[in-house]
């Protein structure tokens, strides 16, 4: 015999199946759940059962009383279904959040070969899921599904047949399934990146920022709603991605000085300033060849298949983000984020050091990124009311850190040639101007 499941379609007319049959009520809810054991309970008529799963299955009776007691400590979903015993060694289950399914058992594989041939299979069935364990119990416990299919999306989503959140994401959606969907935009985008950077196209230094940007968000995004994913991965597969991120900062600060500052062409006159930034065009390169030979690696594959596994499982053992919306969780993180920057800014503005004013921009980030992720989430809110005066210190804070960047820069020079010496001077003056107007527009956020 060959035991099969099949997914059928929501909104094909089912009661000539059902409405002559005689149906059980079947409830299982679990209180622990994970990658390695799993502990879940049955109510079918008034037949009660503990089920333990890890390396071995062992099945107990209970009592109605112990039933009771454990469904006090249950975490995720209670599944409740009924369950129509079909003539042919089948059986319909209907859950009651909208999910249908057909179990058969097959006396071989000719017979399961035509009855993928059969009409039946191609009104009524959507997929097999026999192997599909995004379709069993233990992942509808995990995610309140709802009407969504999120493991459609994430299909959809790798195919480029949604790329547009807006009609994705809502604002009572549940947490945890915006911030996977999400997460797996942006693992699909890296992705991309990763794929054109190797291709060297004409654009490589651009799809390198897009790719740096891109990490960055799922980094930020991964912090702030890791207790919706299992604990220990999650933990292991940040620090993978930070150290990977790590690796550029070198070309992020030399590319973003020449792009923002006509200041650094009157370093170009000096030999000295010259030869220093040829080593440090040398260093970049060197950088460079380094981190495509790391994409192409096996180890850079596991980390991303690691980030795949992450956004595609989630837990439950820490789910306090995960049944709120997501519009409520995104709004309450945000604040707080946005608290801890301003602290941070009063605090280290003045101590004019690249590190500290590092630290300030990436808290300024890390508000920005759960922002402008979720934009049309916030339409309306105090934040874009306000926008033009974000997008103002943003740059300017950008800038400043560039000031300093490159005035550590110079510093190294040994020459104390005249131009060296002005060029410095001329910085510290834009320094104390750009600190003034950094100021002003703090104060109007």
């Amino acid at each position: 015999m060959m035991f099969r499941r099949f997914l059928l379609y929501k909104n094909n007319d089912l009661n000539m199946f059902t409405d002559d049959k005689k149906s059980t009520n079947r409830e299982v809810f679990f209180t622990k759940i994970n990658r390695c054991k799993s502990i879940y309970y049955i109510k079918e008529k008034k037949v009660y059962k503990k089920v333990v799963k890890s390396f071995e299955t062992t099945i107990v009776d209970i009592s109605k009383k112990e039933y009771k007691k454990e469904k006090n400590n249950s975490i995720g979903k209670i599944l409740k279904k009924k369950v129509y015993e079909l003539d042919n060694n089948s059986s319909v289950i209907k859950y009651d959040d909208g999910f249908v399914f057909l179990e058969s058992k097959f006396d071989d594989i000719e017979q399961l070969k035509e009855f993928y041939q059969s009409d039946f299979f191609k009104t009524y069935v959507d997929e097999d899921v026999t192997n599909n364990t995004n379709f069993n119990d233990y992942s509808l416990a995990k995610f309140n599904h709802n009407d969504l299919n999120i493991y459609k999306v994430f299909k959809d989503i790798k195919n480029s047949r949604r790329c547009d959140m807006k009609k994705v994401i809502y604002k009572d959606m549940n947490s945890a399934n915006a911030i996977r969907i999400e997460l797996f935009l942006l693992y699909t985008k890296l992705i991309k990146n990763k794929n054109e950077i190797l291709a060297k196209s004409r654009k490589g230094e651009d799809t390198l920022s897009k790719y740096i940007k891109n990490l960055l968000k799922t980094i930020v995004i991964l912090k702030e709603y890791k207790k919706i994913f299992e604990k220990d991965l999650a933990k292991h597969v940040i620090k993978n991605l930070e150290l990977i991120y790590s690796h550029t900062n070198i070309h992020q600060n030399i590319v973003s000085i020449r792009e923002n500052f006509a200041l650094i062409e009157g370093c170009i006159k000096n030999k000295s300033f010259r030869k220093f930034l040829k080593s440090r065009d040398d260093e970049i390169s060197e950088n460079i060849d380094a981190f495509l030979s790391f994409l192409k690696s096996k180890e850079y594959a596991i980390i991303l298949k690691q980030l795949e596994l992450l956004i595609k499982e989630g837990s439950l053992e820490e789910n306090i983000d995960l049944e709120d919306s997501i519009e409520k969780t995104l709004s309450k993180k945000i604040k707080k984020s946005l608290k801890k920057f301003k602290k941070l800014f009063i605090k280290n503005i003045d101590c004019d050091s690249v590190d500290g004013l590092n630290k300030i921009i990436y808290k300024f980030k890390r508000v920005e990124i759960l922002r402008n992720e979720f934009s049309y989430l916030f339409e309306d809110d105090e934040f874009y009311s306000k926008k033009r005066a974000y997008d103002k210190l943003k740059i300017n804070l950008e800038s400043y850190y560039n000031l300093l960047v490159l005035e550590e820069i110079l510093i190294e020079d040994i020459t104390k040639e005249n131009h060296i010496e002005c060029l410095k001077k001329d910085i510290i003056e834009s320094k104390t101007k750009l600190l003034k107007t950094i100021k002003k527009s703090f104060k109007k956020i």
